[in-house]
């Protein structure tokens, strides 16, 4: 690891089960994504999720769809979780549109399904983790437009993903996805309800 770990344990007040996670990292002999190349940091990035990343129960459904892009590029995939309340509610449920972290190269839907079946859950919202296009194969900034071109289809298209056309639009993202959510908010403020945004620590 790039810092010394006992030292972080000892001046920082760390989460038991942060403690055990940096320890199981620290001698697991992997490699920072920094030190192999492109395919093996992206194996390495979903074999991590697999093993750290833990199981949720989730109760609902969870569709595979693909989000029309423009002539330009290929059609952007999504996967949607609607959860067993959809439509028990006194109210319609939010739409909540995630793009995933990985420095905008390395991570994937599938390194992120735990954490958006946690948020369909326990919020509840239907949920909406998109596959935006990666660096080095494109180049910046396809990713901006893939995650603008979903929240825009998604606006047009409530009823098609689960929602009805009174449910409310939002964003969110971890890492490099907390900021794309950022920039989308912004070049699409008139259609976004609410957003939530995760950057270095800070939410």
């Amino acid at each position: 690891m790039s810092f010394d770990l006992d030292h972080y344990i000892e001046t920082y007040e760390v989460h038991p089960e942060t403690v055990a996670f940096l320890k199981s990292r620290s001698t697991s002999g992997a490699r920072a994504y920094e030190e192999v190349g492109v395919e093996e940091a992206r194996e390495n990035a979903l074999q991590t999720a697999k093993k750290y990343g833990g199981h949720f129960e989730f109760r609902g459904k969870e569709n595979e769809i693909v989000v029309p892009a423009s002539s330009l590029t290929d059609d952007i995939p999504v996967t949607v979780y609607i959860p067993d309340v959809c439509g028990q509610t006194s109210y319609p449920l939010p739409l909540l549109v995630y793009f995933h972290g990985g420095g905008n190269v390395t991570k994937c839907r599938k390194t992120h399904e735990t954490v958006c079946r946690i948020l369909a859950s326990k919020t509840p919202c239907i949920v909406l983790n998109v596959e935006y296009r990666l660096a080095p194969e494109h180049k910046f900034p396809a990713n901006h437009h893939d995650a603008k071109r979903v929240v825009e289809w998604t606006a047009e298209n409530k009823t098609l993903v689960g929602g009805t056309k009174d449910s409310k639009l939002g964003v969110a993202g971890d890492s490099a996805g907390g900021y794309i959510s950022a920039v989308v908010c912004h070049e699409t403020k008139s259609l976004i309800d609410f957003a939530l945004r995760y950057v270095a620590g800070n939410l």
